[in-house]
């Protein structure tokens, strides 16, 4: 492989300059060398290498934004929303970013309504979908918490529907005559 890249590097120089066709190649140390054939793997930082605390140190902190604080106790209403929206929040959990809400029913809540299908408590006609709903839930079935959503963002919308604001791009038809029409 060596001896044909070097034929075509030999073979490239004598088209550009015909006096380099009478050049002798001696074999030995190569012309060409790697990128990184001058690292020393001996090589030490030194003495004056910061630690990483010391390099976080320096970096310059940004400032938190500035919030307004309200005193809960002047409003009783946002008060009592806060300790029910508490109450509401389970257990933090370590692998989510977002508190986990509690599950609110409880296994003596729930009530199945009764199947009034004629032959529902025959064996002969059961099937296994009947199985699921037939016993009351027990405390361990059910779930402790939930990640819910409270839509917060989109109940906040004011108008009943989205406005459309993209860029029409359809000619407009004249609304006199067809030969008005701008096709442009």
């Amino acid at each position: 492989w060596l001896k044909t890249e070097f034929f075509f590097c030999a073979y490239w120089i004598t088209e550009l300059d015909p006096t380099m066709a009478t050049a002798t190649v001696t074999s030995g140390a190569a012309f060409y060398g790697t990128s990184n054939q001058e690292y020393d793997p001996n090589w030490k930082a030194g003495d004056n290498v910061p630690s990483l605390s010391e390099v976080l140190s320096r970096k310059p902190r940004v400032k938190q934004p500035l919030r307004v604080k309200a005193e809960v106790e002047n409003y009783p209403n946002l008060k009592t929303l806060g300790e029910t929206q508490k109450a509401a929040m389970a257990d933090p959990v370590i692998s989510a970013h977002v508190l986990p809400k509690k599950f609110p029913a409880t296994s003596d809540a729930i009530q199945y309504p009764k199947v009034d299908k004629r032959g529902a408590d025959n064996p002969l006609y059961a099937t296994t979908t009947g199985k699921y709903g037939g016993e009351q839930p027990m405390d361990h079935q059910l779930p402790d918490r939930y990640f819910g959503k409270a839509c917060q963002f989109t109940k906040s919308y004011t108008d009943s529907s989205q406005r459309y604001t993209g860029l029409q791009t359809a000619p407009t038809p004249s609304q006199v005559h067809a030969n008005f029409d701008r096709h442009t």
